[in-house]
């Protein structure tokens, strides 16, 4: 569990608000503004138009691991949290509960976990038969009322999204 959010969050779902695509660009300019970072990514499922989600923008941000720590400070000086490192995301991780919901993964844009979110974003975008295996997860009875069997199902059909994204990818499979 992620401190400062609840596991009702974790698991709440609602369907695809074209309104997220405007509050990603937002945070987009706010967190490119607090950071001197020029990368900065609508990642998750609120990034991929029809799709349901749980309410909260996801962004990541390039930033060096020998910049974390002065990212976090410019982020938490503008009222973010510090969430501490996220082994999922593969980045330290900051939210935002103010205003729409954002959390923010500092991520190297060299890293694989970079990669792996463009790639997997790419590919349910282009992919609707994707979507609706990844929402099944995420709507299914059994898992919505265990937050670790969530997680591993979840965790499960990433690794396999991400598996058919790498091999359909242009580069190969990188």
């Amino acid at each position: 569990m992620v401190p400062g959010i609840t596991p009702d969050e974790c698991l709440q779902l609602t369907d695809y608000d074209p309104a997220w695509a405007g509050e990603a660009d937002e945070a987009i300019r706010l967190v490119s503004a607090a950071l001197w970072s020029t990368a900065v990514e609508h990642i998750g499922s609120t990034a991929v138009p029809g799709m349901a989600a749980r309410p909260v923008i996801d962004l990541m941000a390039d930033i060096s691991s020998a910049e974390v720590d002065r990212a976090r400070a410019l982020l938490r000086s503008t009222g973010f949290a510090d969430n501490g490192p996220s082994e999922a995301a593969g980045g330290h991780h900051l939210s935002s509960r103010t205003g729409f919901p954002v959390d923010v993964y500092l991520i190297s844009a060299t890293s694989p976990q970079w990669r792996h979110n463009v790639v997997l974003r790419e590919y349910l975008r282009a992919h609707p038969e994707a979507v609706e295996r990844y929402e099944e997860v995420k709507t299914d009875p059994d898992v919505q009322r265990h937050p670790q069997r969530y997680a591993a199902a979840k965790a499960r059909l990433l690794g396999e999204l991400i598996a058919e994204a790498r091999s359909e990818s242009e580069d190969g499979g990188w």
